[in-house]
C-alpha cells in the first residue's frame, strides 16, 4: 500500500505578477505610438493591475489600496494633458484625483477609515510640499 497523501484542489494562485507585467509592458509600448504623456500611463496601468489583483482574489485590503492611490496619481498626471489645462490647474488637479482615489479607499471598504482623513486633509498638502523644495 502507498502512503501518498491525496491530491487536492490546489489553492488558486493570484495574478497580481502577470497582471503587472502586462501594465508594465502596455505602458512602454506607448512611446513608440506617439501618445503625449505616455509614462503618466503607466501609474494607471499598475493601479489597475492592482484593482484586478484585488477585484478577481479574496478582496485584501493591502490590494486595495495601492490600486485606487496609483490610480488617483496617474489620473492626476494624465487629465491636465489629455484636456489640454492650462499650467496652474495642474496642481489642484492632481490633488483632487489623488485625494479622490483615497476617498474611493473608503468607500469600497468602509471599516477602514485612515485614507478618508488623509483625503479629507489634502488642502493641507502644500505646504508640506512646498517646504521640502526650499531644503
Amino acid at each position: 500500500m502507498s502512503r501518498r497523501p491525496a491530491t487536492g484542489i490546489a489553492p488558486r494562485r493570484g495574478i497580481l505578477g502577470g497582471a503587472v507585467l502586462l501594465a508594465v509592458g502596455g505602458a512602454f509600448l506607448l512611446p513608440p505610438l506617439g501618445v503625449p504623456n505616455a509614462g503618466a500611463y503607466l501609474f494607471v496601468a499598475l493601479g489597475l493591475a492592482f484593482g484586478a489583483a484585488w477585484w478577481v482574489g479574496a478582496r485584501q485590503y493591502v490590494y486595495l489600496v495601492p490600486a485606487c492611490v496609483l490610480i488617483g496619481f496617474g489620473l492626476g498626471l494624465v487629465i491636465p494633458t489629455a484636456l489640454s489645462l492650462p499650467a496652474d490647474t495642474a496642481g489642484p488637479v492632481f490633488l483632487g484625483t489623488l485625494a479622490a482615489g483615497l476617498a474611493a479607499v473608503f468607500v469600497l471598504a468602509p471599516a477602514r477609515r485612515a485614507p478618508l482623513l488623509l483625503a479629507g486633509d489634502w488642502r493641507s498638502w502644500p505646504l508640506p510640499i512646498s517646504s521640502c523644495g526650499s531644503i
